[in-house]
């Protein structure tokens, strides 16, 4: 099942995956764990990246690092203004591989899940 995947489509899922994704920040400033990582983050990543491989039609090496695409803009926005809290960047980027890796494994489950009940139905 190999569907081809237009171009605006790839975008607007791009889009969508980092645009749900970003919910990651909002979840980190009100936990007060921003820039380093709660063990409730970890999650949220993993249920974006799980949705967008199920309704999703994009590659999923693509949906899955999408998730967490507005991170590290945000970050860099953070040091230029001179925000709290981000004089260890490295880790809060390191951080944020994990994260996209988390979206990463999400989406691919959520891919197989999909390729799974398509399957059996």
């Amino acid at each position: 099942m190999n569907h081809h995947v237009t171009t605006v489509r790839l975008w607007i899922e791009i889009f969508l995956g980092a645009t749900i994704g970003s919910g990651e920040i909002l979840l980190m400033t009100l936990s007060d764990t921003y820039p380093s990582v709660g063990a409730c983050e970890f999650f949220y990543p993993f249920v974006v990246g799980f949705l967008l491989g199920i309704v999703g039609r994009s590659p999923v090496w693509i949906i899955g690092p999408a998730t967490m695409l507005f991170m590290p803009i945000g970050m860099v926005i953070g040091m230029v203004t001179g925000g709290a809290g981000l004089n260890l960047w490295p880790i809060a980027l390191v951080f944020c591989s994990v994260l996209t890796l988390i979206g990463l494994i999400g989406a691919a489950i959520g891919r197989g899940a999909k390729l799974y009940w398509i399957k059996w139905t």
